[in-house]
């Protein structure tokens, strides 16, 4: 291939500043300015123009072009727009709406609004696009009726029981994908984009199916994947957070206030004697808002003594490495054959997790763990302290949960918890008996 020339290079430069204009090599060492359409314009109409080796007429051309481009999107006649005779056909005015396929309008989505987003929001939102626009993306918004999604979303939840065959999709990934279509549909203004949701999902990991979870993990040889566990559900933190913690994010806490709150935490031997050490940590989701969410969060002794067992191996990995790696977490890849110490990516630990789950699936025949998703940990937490009595800003104090979504959180498990059922019958009798005798 032959190299640019520093005259095509400073070229190139200057038409990649305007939309469509382009400049191509020629024999003797000439340049030739063209502007050329994309693909949707393309098929709506609008035809290339050629410069030949007039930059200024080229640039001022493009522009000229571009406005007549931009009033037609806004169904306006471009003629006009523009204010004098084109310089090539123009097609007659057409909705915004109607010459970009699901697929553009998705391109767009993803690369001038997705972008502002958290990496999270991306990670999960690109994800939901390509498979929407695997099912979608040939058509126009227009083409897209409510039975449409009313069908896909049926088929995103077909369910049934655990088989060999791996599991179907949950209705929070239902959710997650119609979420992510209804937004874009939201964005491109189509006139179709308020459809209904999958209901709100009522599962939970109880005791018994939290203690599954770590059998299996412990018996395929994985024991951080079973501290994630403990981890997850005692601090209520999301995924991303929990693989991001870090050795120097656990530090003491020296502002506790209360005598008896501090003796539960406070550590009886060991390096941390006399101590309560917390993990300080600022929730991901929260980074890119005005106001960050900061946490700290103490471990009681037990738990501590896990993690640091855990820091202690990894930190022994870490420094063994080549060259040496002065950052340890606490949850690491323990597939064998990986190198040992390395950080989870985000798929990969979800494999690993859902490699966990079918195993303690297999082990204990408890079948309705293949609905329960690591987030639902999340969940589990708030609902455990609901039934411990505890305010909804109260528990929000833990998992960093704005109140609100909390109240959410309980509208849907709540009506369905027949523990809390349990618990509120046996106190209203209690005090029933109560007055009668008085």
């Amino acid at each position: 291939m032959t190299k640019p020339t520093p005259e095509l290079r400073r070229a190139r430069l200057a038409a990649s500043a305007i939309k469509g204009l382009t400049v191509k090599p020629a024999a003797g060492g000439r340049l030739l300015w063209y502007w050329e359409p994309n693909r949707a314009e393309k098929a709506a109409g609008w035809k290339p123009i050629a410069f030949k080796e007039d930059k200024r007429a080229a640039l001022a051309g493009a522009e000229h072009r571009n406005a007549e481009v931009a009033a037609w999107r806004r169904g306006e006649d471009p003629q006009e727009a523009s204010g004098d005779a084109a310089i090539a056909p123009a097609p007659a005015p057409i909705r915004h709406s109607q010459f970009q396929t699901i697929r553009e309008h998705a391109e767009r989505y993803r690369t001038q609004y997705l972008v502002h987003k958290s990496p999270g929001h991306q990670r999960t939102a690109g994800s939901n696009l390509k498979l929407i626009c695997d099912v979608f993306g040939d058509l126009l918004p227009s083409d897209i009726l409510p039975h449409h999604i009313t069908n896909w979303t049926d088929s995103l939840r077909g369910r049934g029981a655990f088989t060999h065959l791996g599991r179907k999709v949950s209705d929070t990934t239902a959710h997650n994908r119609l979420r992510t279509f209804r937004a874009l549909l939201a964005w491109i203004k189509n006139p179709h984009e308020k459809f209904s949701q999958p209901k709100g999902r009522n599962q939970i990991w109880e005791a018994d199916d939290r203690a599954a979870f770590i059998a299996a993990a412990n018996n395929l040889g994985y024991p951080l994947m079973a501290l994630a566990m403990k981890l997850a559900f005692y601090t209520g933190q999301r995924t991303e957070d929990l693989l991001q913690f870090t050795e120097a994010q656990l530090v003491p806490m020296n502002h506790i206030l209360d005598a008896q709150d501090r003796a539960v935490f406070t550590v009886r031997q060991g390096p941390d004697k006399g101590k309560v050490m917390g993990w300080l940590l600022v929730q991901g989701k929260s980074k890119h808002r005005d106001s960050p969410v900061s946490m700290h969060i103490p471990f009681e002794p037990e738990l501590l003594a896990e993690v640091r067992a855990a820091l202690a191996r990894n930190r022994a990995v870490d420094r063994a490495a080549t060259p040496p790696r002065l950052l340890t977490h606490v949850l690491v890849n323990e597939t064998p054959g990986q190198p040992g110490g390395q950080p989870w990516l985000y798929r990969h630990f979800n494999r690993r997790w859902n490699e966990i789950k079918d195993h303690a699936i297999e082990k204990t025949g408890r079948t309705h763990m293949d609905e329960l998703v690591w987030h639902d940990l999340r969940r589990s937490r708030v609902v455990e302290l609901k039934r411990q009595g505890y305010s909804h800003d109260r528990i929000a104090t833990l998992t960093g949960h704005e109140p609100g979504s909390v109240d959410a959180i309980m509208k849907v498990y709540g009506p369905v918890d027949s523990n809390m059922t349990v618990a509120l019958l046996a106190d209203s009798s209690k005090k029933s008996r109560q007055r009668k005798k008085a």
